[in-house]
């Protein structure tokens, strides 16, 4: 029995696409066998679980994504996972003029009708993979075994320690390929025993944050004890257990991963906004905070619809909610920050900086006002990513040159002060020269091109 496995799935595109990146990893160990994933996409797609009870001679099983014809990945009843991963290119199929074509996705056929991952390879070598050139499938099973398929190729790691990320491993070009997530992840296994515990910490410390780009959910799946540990939208704060036979009991469904979740009051607010403009969604918000039935009030409720108002350049309306949240969160950092950050891209410097220094006298070590506060330096810090090599300050400030300003790392992260003239910027993090991702503390964006970026004021 392997003790520990890591396997680690994630893409990487340049700078001309967005940061998209999944993550799967198994570990084993004689009392069980988990796997996590982090499944990344466009943040407003909707995500289901589609449930699909045991039948004369077929598994049950759950399977989940964001199109039930096109599944992400699953399990059933027998302890056998499946999910999939993106490749950024195709790898050349050579069909066989012996098999046949398998059109579409094979997840529901595997996981109808296979146990181990030794029945999956069985069955998919029967035909031409024609949908999974580019796509690695990660597939394992109850005993801790496992297997990573492409249309083709088949690869068996057989290491104690394994890290995989979406390239094609049959290129020897691809061997020392760099991958943060995946050092990050082998640092924490390294250093911490098997449990569901740290399998939530590597998905929160390798889950996306874009604006393009964002985990939609996470599962950690106990593949003896046929539970699912499921959380949603990077929050880990909040998880949803699963007891597969018990779900399969309930029959044949499709779910809404949302309504596993405590209601969020900023989904409403959203729809309200949309609907009937911002006056009637302070109302509601306000109605709501009286009544004090039905939701659990925190001050990101209104923070993240601000700060979407901020992006879409509904300044006006961002100013009127975020003051209302301040009300209720006077003495919140995190709330004056937000509130100056809106007086700022509104051009009012004087509202800002006094929410600046409220922000900054509840907090001395406040981000946003050492971001915007200051004209003379101004310095960036990452928290964690202590699996990277390098990591670069890019912008148009300095054209997006991943060699002008590099990060320097720190006890608990990076940290890179530069000097700008005062004006407006867009930037991004380069990671190893081939991952850009937005600044994880910044939750002010531009979009200069076809893709998000972090914004940047300089007065």
């Amino acid at each position: 029995m392997k003790k520990i496995l890591l396997i680690l799935l994630t893409s990487f595109f340049s700078q001309v696409t967005p940061s998209a990146a999944c993550t799967i990893f198994i570990a084993c160990n004689k009392q069980s066998v988990l796997v996590g994933n982090n499944e990344d996409y466009t943040p407003t797609v909707q995500t289901f679980l589609w449930v699909r009870p045991q039948q004369q001679n077929t598994n049950g099983y759950v399977f989940w994504g964001f199109e039930e014809q096109y599944p992400e990945g699953g399990m059933n009843d027998k302890g056998l996972f499946y999910d999939v991963a993106v490749l950024p290119q195709k790898a050349e199929l050579i069909k066989d003029p012996k098999k046949a074509d398998f059109e579409g996705y094979i997840v529901e056929k595997v996981l109808r009708e296979c146990s181990t991952v030794e029945d999956v390879i069985k069955l998919v070598s029967k035909y031409n993979l024609t949908w999974y050139e580019k796509a690695q499938i990660l597939v394992a099973d109850k005993f801790g075994d496992y297997a990573i398929i492409n249309a083709s190729y088949i690869i068996r790691p057989t290491d104690k320690k394994f890290t995989l990320t979406n390239y094609n491993l049959a290129n020897p070009a691809n061997k020392d390929f760099k991958c943060w997530r995946r050092n990050t992840a082998n640092q924490l296994l390294n250093n911490n025993p098997c449990t569901v515990d740290l399998f939530t910490k590597i998905l929160e410390n390798t889950a996306q944050h874009e604006t393009d780009n964002a985990t939609l959910y996470s599962q950690i799946c106990d593949l003896r004890s046929n539970t699912i540990y499921l959380y949603q939208r990077g929050n880990f704060s909040q998880v949803k257990k699963i007891d597969l036979p018990e779900l399969l009991k309930a029959g044949k469904q499709v779910i809404e991963i949302n309504d596993l979740f405590p209601k969020r009051i900023t989904d409403e607010l959203i729809t309200i906004y949309k609907k009937d403009g911002i006056t009637k969604t302070i109302e509601f918000y306000q109605g709501k905070r009286r009544a004090d039935i039905g939701y659990t009030f925190t001050e990101n409720d209104i923070e993240q619809l601000g700060y979407q108002l901020l992006d879409s350049n509904k300044v006006a309306d961002a100013i009127s909610l975020l003051t209302v949240n301040l009300q209720y969160y006077p003495n919140s950092e995190k709330a004056n920050a937000a509130l100056a950050n809106a007086y700022l891209k509104d051009g009012n410097k004087v509202e800002a900086n006094k929410c600046y220094k409220k922000a900054l006298d509840i907090n001395p070590a406040s981000f946003y006002p050492g971001l915007f506060g200051q004209s003379d330096s101004i310095t960036f810090r990452i928290k964690g990513m202590q699996g990277a090599d390098k990591i670069a300050l890019v912008g148009t400030f300095n054209n997006y040159d991943p060699k002008a300003n590099l990060f320097t790392r720190t006890k608990d992260g990076w940290s890179c002060t530069i000097k700008i003239p005062p004006g407006e910027y867009a930037y991004k993090f380069n990671i190893d020269d081939t991952f850009w991702i937005q600044d994880p503390a910044n939750q002010l964006h531009v979009k200069p091109t076809e893709w998000w970026d972090s914004y940047l004021k300089v007065e």
